[in-house]
């Protein structure tokens, strides 16, 4: 399907978000759409640019985020976080930007998108990313993509050179590397820099564990909360720490993940996958989203036996949970809320009647 993007289409859909915000957005992320549009026509006075809702709507859907059926518009769940973020009107700001980017990166459609765009830079004399493919070689949806990410200020215009902003070649290549043409040692740098990150998880894990057992009423188990991983990493788990609930001292084998950004998405090793069988609802992960960000407060979520998603690519958000697209029912939510911003989210998740549930995400 073409890209409709043009220079207004990111500002149109940031208006069309903050005034569905405004009005309100029920749980299933539908938006009046009669006073949303009505909304954005007349108050088009917080700006000098004159609406154009139907344009806005058009780049959400071209983006995922948003969904059009039968003239009515749903807001997907990255569609509800960049609206919930919004601090302007029209302006996309380092929040929005962030989650944005990841949601395109991670997304398989845009994915491949960015990957055509992104093959295409190499290092100039500066030391900068630059654009090297000639425009008028571009197709429709390279030239779209492009668009959108000189709107979102990933890419900008330097004197005659398009090129990727320093601020957002580390985001990059934290997720595509392999696409663009970094040097060994920025490489290493992003690996050295992944590495750091996930220590500073497990860390936080470890302590988030001891408090949790405090707060159901065993301190003395405290003791045999480890971390595994600094020893031998072929356990298939990075923690071990015992269940606590009713006092019982029943091993949890803890395996944990994390990502700069809010959405949970990862793929396990094949050791990870075997260990997970064999010990079930022993096996816990546990994902620490905006791990850059540690050790502000931070909302783990814990989830038991996470095989039944062996092979799949889990998507898991606040208020709803994806498996290859389809919806899981929520079987079981318990929240935590311990001293020091310890804040904890604990899942059981069933797929049984998924089938039911299912969005067309």
């Amino acid at each position: 399907m073409p890209l409709n993007i043009d220079p207004s289409s990111l500002r149109e859909g940031l208006r069309f978000l903050w005034f569905a915000n405004e009005i309100g957005i029920d749980r299933s992320g539908a938006v009046d759409l009669v006073s949303v549009v009505r909304l954005c026509r007349d108050r088009a006075g917080i700006s000098s640019f004159s609406p154009n809702p139907m344009l806005g709507i058009r780049f959400l859907v071209d983006a995922g985020l948003a969904q059009e059926t039968d003239g009515a518009i749903r807001l997907t769940q990255v569609g509800l976080t960049i609206a919930g973020k919004a601090r302007e009107p029209i302006i996309l700001n380092d929040a929005q930007r962030e989650c944005l980017l990841e949601h395109l990166m991670t997304d398989k459609r845009w994915s491949e998108r960015l990957r055509g765009i992104l093959t295409h830079f190499r290092v100039d004399e500066s030391g900068h990313l630059a654009f090297v493919k000639p425009l008028y070689e571009l197709d429709e949806e390279q030239d779209g993509t492009l668009t959108l990410l000189q709107l979102m200020q990933v890419i900008r215009l330097d004197g005659e050179d398009l090129i990727l902003a320093r601020d957002t070649v580390k985001f990059l290549a934290d997720y595509m590397y392999s696409w663009l043409p970094i040097s060994q040692l920025e490489l290493d740098k992003v690996i050295a820099e992944r590495k750091r990150l996930a220590d500073m998880a497990e860390e936080y894990v470890v302590d988030w564990e001891k408090r949790r057992l405090e707060h159901v009423g065993f301190p003395q188990l405290c003791s045999l909360v480890s971390r595994v991983s600094e020893t031998d990493v072929s356990r298939g788990y990075d923690l071990h720490s015992v269940d606590g609930e009713h006092g019982s001292d029943r091993d949890r084998y803890i395996e944990v993940k994390s990502s700069i950004g809010e959405n949970l998405a990862f793929y396990w090793t094949a050791r990870e996958m075997e260990v997970a069988e064999q010990r079930r609802d022993q096996y816990w992960i546990y994902f620490v989203p905006c791990v850059h960000l540690l050790p502000k407060v931070c909302t783990i979520h814990a989830i038991q036996d996470p095989i039944r998603f062996k092979d799949t690519l889990l998507e898991l958000s606040l208020a709803s949970a994806f498996v290859k697209g389809e919806r899981l029912v929520q079987s079981r939510h318990c929240s935590y809320e311990f001293t020091s911003g310890f804040r904890g989210l604990a899942w059981t998740l069933d797929i049984e009647n998924s089938q039911r549930e299912s969005p067309s995400e």
